[in-house]
């Protein structure tokens, strides 16, 4: 009888499959053009981004990098949360 621990896809790396993602450059340039203007909204960020780098990217792709926190991978705060402590301040009278 052979032992488990002797296969050979145990303790090897193995690599994640299907798409990558975009790179952490275009990443920061996306949390960058969100704080910048926080009206913008995803539609028009591809707009911009297509047109200023040439690169093909999905709205959704967009969402999902500023709305599930992939964006505060990078050690940044997201944009919603910021706006949403900029509400929850005190109004100095």
């Amino acid at each position: 009888m052979a032992s488990t621990a002797s296969c050979s896809h145990r303790g090897s790396a193995r690599k994640k499959r299907g798409p990558k993602g975009p790179d952490e450059a275009l990443i920061r340039a996306i949390v960058e053009l969100k704080s910048r203007n926080p009206r913008f909204g995803c539609p028009r960020i591809v707009r911009i981004v297509s047109q200023t780098f040439g690169i093909a990217i999905d709205k959704n792709v967009v969402h999902r990098l500023l709305y599930t926190g992939a964006a505060a991978d990078l050690n940044q705060v997201r944009w919603v949360s910021y706006c949403r402590d900029l509400v929850q301040l005190p109004v100095a009278a």
